[in-house]
């Protein structure tokens, strides 16, 4: 029988570098995949595979930062999430519209006022970011599993037997640190907040 865990390890195994892949033909070859096929050797995708870089890095950086301090600091109702088995029940902040118009104001003024970056910064560093994104999340994801396994933020855990399961699906319903959620700030914030913020840039 097909282990379980085969179609979690294949989508970590798989998903990261066909990301890459995509850039690249997009990119690069037009958007040509027949084209990138036919002309790629191993030698020059290896050449023009992009690596994580430190401008990459940086941008990572203070978007992290932005993020996890407009959620921390601008006002907002506190709102509870549904009572889960365990008898817990996660809380938010609802300030996202509020950083939804910061998050575009500050941008906007840093890149075209104050020309602090190009604005086109990240569709210039686009192949590099997504790189350090696929080695962050592995980072980030064995972080989370080590820290659910010992220091679970509430009683809502999940311990599969399986190490490749408990990566994958996280071994914590509600994960926090210093009382901030982490599904919020990656999800709603550094996640769902990109898209618009990316789009500025292309």
């Amino acid at each position: 029988a097909f282990p379980v865990w085969g179609i979690p390890l294949f989508l970590m195994v798989c998903c990261p570098p066909t990301i890459i892949l995509l850039w690249m033909v997009a990119v690069q070859n037009d958007g040509s995949l027949t084209e990138f096929l036919r002309t790629t050797t191993w030698q020059d995708f290896a050449a023009r595979f992009p690596l994580p870089s430190f401008t990459a890095a940086k941008i990572l950086v203070c978007w992290a930062l932005l993020q996890l301090v407009l959620l921390v600091v601008l006002p907002g109702k506190e709102h509870f999430g549904p009572v889960t088995a365990m008898g817990n029940r996660p809380h938010y902040k609802l300030n996202g519209v509020a950083a939804f118009l910061v998050t575009h104001a500050l941008v906007v003024i840093a890149a075209y006022s104050l020309v602090i970056f190009s604005p086109t910064i990240l569709y210039d560093d686009f192949g590099e970011t997504l790189s350090l994104l696929c080695l962050l999340a592995f980072i980030f994801c064995a972080v989370l599993n080590w820290k659910g396994l010992r220091f679970p933020s509430t009683t809502d855990t999940n311990r599969t037997g399986n190490v490749i399961s408990n990566f994958y699906w996280g071994v914590e319903l509600h994960p926090t640190i210093i009382g901030v959620s982490l599904k919020q700030l990656v999800v709603c914030r550094l996640s769902m907040m990109s898209w618009s913020v990316i789009l500025l840039s292309f």
